[in-house]
């Protein structure tokens, strides 16, 4: 499973209130990241010592963008650590065009599946004589 580590939002991802993290990745590895995939967040680079706090799904085809483009909404998206995109490009050493990743938080993995009607991730509600209920954020309901 892929890595997504967010060393400076990591509260902010916990929340759920960060939905956007922009990248300076190689074209490839962007790549990996397809609507529906699911990634290990991480509190810092595994590399470093980093710990798991959570799993993230993307909701959008990743695509780049100029920081100079990027829309005042995107920086609460960011986590609202920033109060202006100049703030925001500071944190890249000035302007660049990074790959935009976006995504929602989720429950673990093994407590999601995906919805029959929609496609949608749903995740575990209810369990009732080890009969799992799910549901997706359309409100949709199924048992696996």
């Amino acid at each position: 499973m892929d890595i997504v580590s967010f060393a400076k939002t990591k509260k902010e991802f916990r929340a759920g209130i960060k939905t956007e993290t922009r990248r300076l990745w190689q074209d490839k590895h962007a790549a990996r990241f397809t609507v529906g995939k699911i990634f290990q967040a991480y509190d810092k680079s595994p590399r470093s010592g980093g710990k798991c706090i959570g799993y993230g799904q993307v909701t959008k085809k990743p695509y780049k963008q100029w920081l100079h483009d990027m829309p005042k909404e995107s920086l609460v998206a960011e986590g609202g650590r920033w109060k202006t995109v100049d703030e925001f490009m500071k944190e890249f050493d000035g302007d660049c065009e990074p790959w935009v990743l976006t995504f929602k938080k989720i429950q673990h993995p093994q407590q999601t599946t995906m919805c029959p009607e929609c496609g949608e991730v749903g995740a575990a509600q209810d369990t009732d004589d080890k009969v799992v209920v799910y549901e997706c954020s359309k409100h949709h309901n199924w048992t696996v």
